[in-house]
């Protein structure tokens, strides 16, 4: 394949491609979302034909895909439309947002207070991941940490950039609309972000 060098990278460093952690698995309402704001492509030759299936024929929104064939679905969106890591994050705040705002989930993922995010942002999380884990903490007076675990690979660091995008929606349909969301570390199993509002934004 000429094409899509993020997805083929990406596919090629996991054990099994698309089919790699099948204990780890994503809602396809997310890939519906992203489908709104960045459109296939019209050629998916090159494209493996799981991948070329989900985007062209999306799943119904309450079914599970696997995690590796939703993040590879993602990266095939990304090399199409060739956004870099701004890009990205304004993919993921455009299609979190999208999905907050939808009659599904506006009552389970708007208005929560920062207080709420850190208590239930775990369970909150596996409506749409199962196998991955959200660690929330408090990080000073006006600060949340968030620490996604993952098996090694699955999420790379421009994906965990993408992340910052998904946070931020939240953060901004919050009741502190003025949070302020940063990716502050990344390792090979994990990721870790930073909420901020008020003196700590």
């Amino acid at each position: 394949m000429t094409g899509f060098p993020r997805m083929k990278a990406y596919l090629a460093s996991l054990p099994g491609g698309t089919t790699a952690y099948p204990a780890y698995e994503a809602k396809a309402s997310l890939v519906r979302f992203m489908l709104e704001v960045c459109p296939p492509p019209t050629d998916v030759s090159e494209l493996p034909s799981d991948v070329a299936s989900v985007l062209t024929d999306p799943p119904p929104a309450n079914v599970w895909i696997s995690e590796a064939l939703h993040f590879a679905c993602t990266l095939a969106l990304a090399d199409h439309h060739k956004l870099d890591e701004r890009g990205v994050r304004s993919f993921w705040f455009e299609q979190m947002s999208l999905l907050v705002q939808s009659p599904l989930y506006r009552g389970l993922l708007t208005s929560l207070t920062p207080q709420t995010l850190l208590k239930t942002a775990g369970m909150r999380w596996t409506g749409f991941h199962r196998g991955m884990e959200l660690e929330a903490a408090e990080s000073g007076e006006d600060a949340i940490e968030l620490v996604l675990r993952h098996p090694p690979g699955l999420v790379t660091p421009f994906l965990a950039e993408g992340f910052v995008g998904c946070f931020h929606a939240l953060g901004a349909a919050s009741t502190v609309p003025g949070m302020r969301v940063k990716l502050a570390a990344v390792h090979p199993s994990r990721a870790t972000f930073r909420m901020a509002w008020g003196a700590e934004a």
